[in-house]
């Protein structure tokens, strides 16, 4: 398949027909990274994706860049195909005033916490704040998950453990280095999901499905930084059952969401 821009993408197999939510992806500007609606939705596009979820690049409500959470919010307000993960820093005063003014107006589905960016420990006090407030709220909580060692899948455990009624999800997988543990960690603890995005490997995603099963995997690209083609490919290259295929590609996710 050729892309709108010129560069030849892989696709699924169209007769499987999946429908593909992309449980991790982004819409913001930030840096170098420029990456507007626009170039995810042709990404989406090329890649036969139905719905995004986006999370800001900055961790909200930014000093930085004023304008970011009005740009967050317009994104979602203008593309029905976008799902909005609010990202928020746990330290700053406002996040959680913020989370409930944006939950409020129906706008978003779920919280993303990066504690690599926020240099916040997931189990910190502020951040067991932010969940606590998301599970009330019935909206589930993203964390940053990878081989930064504030980051690991057995530091966000403690949050899953400390708030048992929130939905955790390892995004990631663990990274490149911390995979078994994510699943692990999944396997002790019902109410942590995997997100498979960047992780490298195949094989541990029908690893993962062994492990815990389907229903609680969600397909994740990191997009637009990330072709979302080539995440595609990474799951069917795991040798899924279409069953689970199918869970991954949308209807766990959707399950989770559906509430919110």
């Amino acid at each position: 398949m050729v892309s709108e821009r010129g560069e030849t993408v892989l696709q699924v197999n169209q007769s499987d027909s999946f429908r593909i939510i992309d449980a991790h992806a982004h819409s913001d500007v930030k840096f170098s990274w420029q990456h507007t609606p626009e170039q995810l939705l042709s990404m989406m596009r090329e890649s036969g994706i139905e719905q995004s979820v986006i999370t800001s690049y900055w961790d909200l409500p930014s000093r930085h860049d004023p304008h970011a959470v009005q740009r967050f919010e317009d994104a979602l307000k203008a593309h029905r195909e976008f799902i909005g993960f609010l990202r928020l820093n746990p330290n700053d005063r406002d996040a959680e005033t913020l989370l409930a003014n944006i939950a409020t107006g129906k706008l978003i589905h779920g919280l993303k916490l990066n504690p690599m960016t926020t240099a916040v420990p997931p189990w910190s006090e502020n951040s067991l704040k932010l969940v606590a407030a998301s599970s009330e709220l019935g909206l589930p909580v993203l964390f940053h998950t990878g081989d930064d060692p504030i980051s690991t899948p057995l530091q966000v455990e403690r949050v899953a453990k400390v708030c048992p009624e929130a939905s955790i999800i390892l995004g990631h997988m663990g990274g490149f280095f911390y995979v078994d543990e994510a699943i692990r960690v999944a396997k002790r603890n019902r109410n942590v999901s995997l997100e498979t995005s960047v992780m490298p490997y195949p094989r541990m995603i029908q690893k993962a499905v062994e492990s815990i099963g389907s229903e609680r995997i969600f397909f994740g690209s990191d997009a637009p930084g990330v072709h979302s083609a080539i995440e595609i490919q990474k799951v069917v290259a795991s040798g899924l059952s279409k069953d689970d295929q199918r869970n991954v590609f949308s209807d766990s996710f959707q399950e989770l969401i559906r509430s919110t």
